[in-house]
């Protein structure tokens, strides 16, 4: 990675509008649990398990080379997903390790510690987040293979640590309301750079993992049904706002992303938009919709969606660019009268 990739996500976090919002959300809340005595600690053991949570999802999607969805409920939860909660673990090893340095030789092992830590931390912070192992996140064997397989790229992630704890030393300049957030900001942001760090390899493909660990089908599910409302909520809006091509553009980059065609996932945002106040945001998706199934040669499929668009608003009509395409679907599936009704003006 390069400085100018190291810095970009670095900043990520105040860059991109989910993030920012998010850590504006977690700020204030931190604000409130501070100045609330005894009603404030039991909120506090509440945002402290969302905000690392959500640290481990901005890494695994800047991973992945997407923004991370927007917190969920479940993020707040002390029981679910016991996996994301381990670098509290991480932090107390590291903790335990310079103590035992200072204590048995001094500030030079101190030193010492530190720099070991710093170079060996982001890959277990990687390790955890592509296998949901804790253990495997503390495997020496496994981490010499990662960071071999990231090689010079790997680098930056210890930097973008060292250059966290410089910041962090010098927080105390800052007025003391701005503490919470740069601390906030800082852990978001080093959390981006590990995961940008680990995109270009492809390690959750290829990484050869000792013990991975197979999520439940259902579990799978119920994690994809959560992240598509997530971007569902997030696209009304700016449908409600009257930014339906900014609604339309955040889905279809969440697709295109993740999984275009095939999949469920167009037919998904169709019907689920088709439940909005207006029709019009899922009949321009369908459009786009319309034309994935006509480049994929889904004629029937395309035709079966026209009827419906038809059904919805006798004004749909398919993209101009995919018009003739549509004919010849209507044509395949025998249906003269789609033909005719997308040929006339």
């Amino acid at each position: 990675m390069s400085p100018a990739g190291l810095l970009s996500e670095f900043s990520y976090p105040l860059r991109h509008l989910t993030p920012l919002v998010t850590l504006v959300s977690f700020y204030l809340l931190w604000l409130l649990a501070s100045g609330a005595g005894m009603l404030g600690i039991w909120l506090m053991i509440a945002i402290l398990p969302a905000m690392l949570r959500y640290a481990l999802r901005m890494l695994e999607a800047r991973a992945r080379g997407r923004d991370p969805a927007p917190p969920g409920v479940e993020l707040f939860s002390l029981t679910s997903e016991a996996w994301s909660l381990f670098p509290l673990v991480h932090v107390a090893l590291a903790i335990g390790v310079v103590g035992l340095a200072d204590h048995l030789a001094g500030s030079g092992a101190v030193i010492v510690a530190g720099i070991f830590l710093a170079a060996v931390i982001p890959a277990s912070f990687a390790v955890l987040v592509v296998t949901r192992s804790p253990l495997e996140s503390l495997n020496p064997a496994t981490l010499v293979r990662v960071i071999g397989k990231l090689g010079i790229d790997y680098w930056a992630a210890p930097a973008a640590v060292s250059l966290m704890l410089l910041l962090l030393n010098n927080v105390d300049l800052l007025p003391r309301w701005l503490h919470a957030f740069a601390d906030l900001y800082l852990l978001f942001a080093l959390f981006a750079v590990i995961g940008g760090v680990i995109r270009p390899h492809n390690l959750f493909a290829e990484v050869d993992i000792e013990t991975p660990l197979e999520t439940e089908p259902a579990k799978v599910l119920s994690d994809l049904e959560r992240e598509r409302t997530g971007i569902l909520n997030h696209a009304y809006g700016f449908a409600s706002r009257g930014n339906v091509e900014g609604a339309l553009r955040h889905i279809k980059s969440w697709l295109r992303s993740d999984e275009p065609y095939p999949g469920d996932a167009w037919p998904w945002f169709f019907e689920a938009m088709l439940k909005w106040d207006e029709s019009y945001p899922a009949l321009k998706l369908a459009q786009s919709y319309l034309d994935v199934l006509l480049a994929a040669g889904e004629q029937r499929a395309a035709a079966k969606l026209m009827l419906r668009c038809r059904h919805i608003d006798e004004r749909f009509r398919p993209s101009p660019e995919s018009g003739d395409a549509a004919i010849a679907a209507a044509r395949e599936a025998g249906n003269l009268e789609l033909e005719s009704w997308l040929t006339r003006a």
